[in-house]
């Protein structure tokens, strides 16, 4: 029995000593300029990405200062799509084609009509949201931007996308659903380098995901599509559209990237742009938002 534990950890350590010298010798890029160890494995990228918290992004853009003189000869690195799990999304297309088609069918959601024509939905929102701020202000307590600034996005992209809101701004539960979020979004960059992926851990049933992962849960749930009216999965899901584009596994990553994307990004804008409004109380919010 121990004699077949070491043969295994033999094989594997062979297996990724042939690996660096492919990497480092006859990969299509080895004759690529940059950092030898960030060629030979992904070490270099996992003390950037995890160990030093997602300043990955900073030191590729340092590498690419020193090491690209011709900038045309810079090659993409699509694997990273592949990093959320969320393989069926339009985020995950790679293929030009795909990722218009996909692209397409939700750009009519986006446009200045569709967003004028769900003001009520925000500015329920943004009652709710000013009715916790409030509170805090009656309790003298202290209000996280960045959370209820999530919690109000969270709301009001769950209820545009899906037709039911996630409930983030009522009663206490801001808190649960961002921080769900950005533990998944932080667990992400471990995933990518362990042999465990993102698209196998999603087959795991709900409630051993519950037991191992309890904040993931919150948005497991948020991803299963149960609007009462028609909305972007009424699109999604249209029958003249190719089966393979509107299956259940389809629709479940297409909703958890419109989720975070419209949870984080625009979540942390309007913290920002709150945390300036109310830093600078003497200037005009024009003269702030443009910076001067």
């Amino acid at each position: 029995m121990l004699a077949s534990g070491y043969l295994i950890l033999l094989v594997l350590l062979l297996h990724r000593m042939a690996k660096v010298i492919y990497n480092l010798h006859f990969h299509p890029l080895a004759k690529f300029p940059g950092p030898r160890l960030a060629a030979a494995a992904h070490l270099y990228e996992f003390y950037w990405s995890v160990l030093r918290d997602g300043e990955f992004i900073w030191a590729m853009e340092r590498m690419h200062k020193k090491y690209a003189g011709n900038p045309k000869r810079v090659e993409s690195d699509y694997r990273f799509t592949r990093s959320t799990g969320e393989t069926k999304s339009m985020f995950a297309a790679v293929d030009h084609d795909l990722h218009e088609a996909r692209r397409k069918s939700l750009t009519k959601f986006f446009s200045k009509r569709s967003i004028s024509d769900i003001q009520p939905i925000i500015q329920d929102k943004v009652e709710r949201l000013i009715l916790k701020l409030q509170d805090a202000a009656v309790d003298w307590s202290p209000a996280n931007l960045t959370t209820l600034s999530a919690a109000f996005t969270a709301d009001t992209i769950s209820h545009y996308a899906y037709g039911v809101s996630m409930g983030c701004l009522d009663g206490d539960s801001e808190n649960i659903r961002t921080d769900a979020t950005q533990a998944v979004l932080s667990l992400s960059q471990w995933l990518r380098f362990l042999p465990i992926r993102f698209t196998n851990a999603k087959r795991l049933p709900p409630n051993l995901v519950g037991r191992l992962f309890p904040k993931g849960t919150v948005v497991l749930q948020a991803k299963e599509p149960n609007a009462p009216h028609e909305n972007m999965f009424a699109t999604l899901a249209d029958p003249t559209l190719p089966a393979e584009e509107r299956d259940l596994e389809r629709l479940e990553d297409e909703g958890f990237v419109i989720l975070a994307a419209g949870t984080e990004t625009t979540g942390y804008s309007l913290c920002v742009t709150m945390f300036y409004l109310l830093d600078n109380p003497g200037k005009p919010p024009g003269a702030i938002l443009k910076g001067n």
